[in-house]
């Protein structure tokens, strides 16, 4: 017996010049999307269930390199290692014709869009993880139905905390530890005495109509940020560049991005989404020395997102959550 959104059947992998297709049956077409951009871990989520298998092989000349089933919340995923040669992608949804075609493009194209940035390879220390608890004091943050952020944010960072020092031996400091006002740059002293290696600013949105739901994300935006970080494909140092202190996250920008693709890869696996990323400096990030996001980790205007989040089993489980992602980006792999 399918779910509503059916089933997924096995994928097709074929090469054609430059271009690699692989090729996903889906009886819901319209319900794909892409939750992690980078090579080495390209990530592609469906609503129905997985109902075929994976190829014995896939053609050596072409730009796929792997390609396996991972777990998913309520439908199927799959991970794919694709090429350092590859420069972009395209996800085609046929809804007639119930199919998923992701191309895998060696050549630069007017509608292929660009992977994530890479880093280095290998695995990321993270001794200090600074949590900053969105808002507090006078400032209440969204409100809906009774419900303030600036509490949600609070209750979230030490679920949080905990499961970060349980699975990564790490320290973790929070901004702000009860209901107290703490101004961008006091936030930004705390991280940068601390030395933070990673820094998660917690928030939750609001939107004017209700229908609107999910995550999103703000990073510091990494498309001029890659020479002199330890790219794929930089050839050669990076000059040396003086940034005005408000931008210094800027730098770290290339590891922003990674951590974001692993935190809202973590959130749409787990039916949390949907999710979403900017890239922007946020206001939160301002003087921040190290890697770092701004997070709106659920929609508190959105009826179905409030409950979840106001419900101490929804809260603890948005927290592993995000764990899982911040342990995604440690490991790097």
């Amino acid at each position: 017996v399918l779910p509503p959104s059916g089933g997924v059947g096995s994928p097709r992998v074929s090469v054609a010049g430059s271009v690699t297709r692989v090729i996903f049956p889906a009886d819901r077409a319209d319900e794909a999307v892409v939750v992690a951009r980078g090579r080495a871990h390209f990530r592609l989520r469906f609503g129905g269930i997985f109902t075929g298998s994976i190829p014995d092989s896939i053609p050596a000349v072409g730009l796929l390199r792997d390609l396996r089933p991972i777990a998913a919340a309520g439908g199927s995923a799959f991970e794919c290692a694709i090429a350092p040669e590859a420069v972009g992608f395209r996800l085609l949804q046929d809804v007639i014709g119930r199919r998923v075609t992701l191309e895998l493009h060696e050549e630069r194209q007017p509608n292929v869009e660009a992977f994530a940035p890479e880093g280095a390879d290998g695995a990321r220390a993270l001794r200090v993880v600074v949590l900053d608890p969105g808002h507090g004091g006078a400032d209440a943050g969204v409100t809906a139905s009774g419900v303030q952020e600036k509490h949600l944010t609070l209750a979230l960072a030490r679920l949080l905390k905990g499961e970060l020092e349980r699975r990564l031996s790490c320290q973790v400091v929070l901004t702000r530890s009860d209901d107290r006002a703490v101004t961008a740059i006091e936030r930004a002293e705390i991280a940068n005495r601390a030395r933070a290696d990673l820094v998660l600013s917690l928030h939750l949105d609001g939107f004017a109509d209700a229908r609107a739901r999910g995550a999103t994300c703000y990073s510091p935006p990494a498309t001029f940020a890659g020479q002199g970080e330890g790219v794929a494909g930089a050839r050669a140092p990076a000059p040396v560049v003086l940034l005005p202190w408000r931008e210094v996250a800027t730098r770290h920008a290339v590891q922003s991005r990674a951590l974001a693709e692993a935190v809202l890869s973590a959130l749409e696996l787990r039916g949390q989404g949907p999710t979403r990323l900017r890239e922007r400096l946020p206001y939160n990030l301002l003087g921040v020395n190290a890697p770092g996001l701004l997070l709106e980790c659920a929609t508190l205007t959105s009826p179905g997102d409030r409950e979840r989040v106001t419900q101490e089993e929804g809260l603890r489980q948005l927290a592993a959550t995000l764990a899982d992602g911040v342990a995604s980006y440690q490991r790097n792999r």
